[in-house]
């Protein structure tokens, strides 16, 4: 198997904001949580944000933007 198909295999990814994004969307459809309290969550409705906070790489993948955003 040739490493070139895989140019950041020892990168860190991180979770994609547009998964985080429409998990916190839907949590908050539901109500507050005791959670809601410490951490302002309405931060994570954004996704520059959260990519400018969660630190890796974003692999932006077509399919999970499609699945996923708005």
């Amino acid at each position: 198997m040739s490493l070139d198909m895989y140019p950041k295999q020892y990168e860190q990814y991180m979770l994609s904001p547009t998964i985080q994004k429409f998990v916190i969307k839907h949590w908050l459809s539901y109500g507050s949580s005791q959670f809601t309290e410490r951490i302002n969550l309405t931060e994570f409705l954004d996704v520059e944000w959260i990519n400018s906070k969660s630190g890796g790489i974003d692999c932006k993948q077509k399919a999970i933007m499609d699945l996923f955003n708005d």
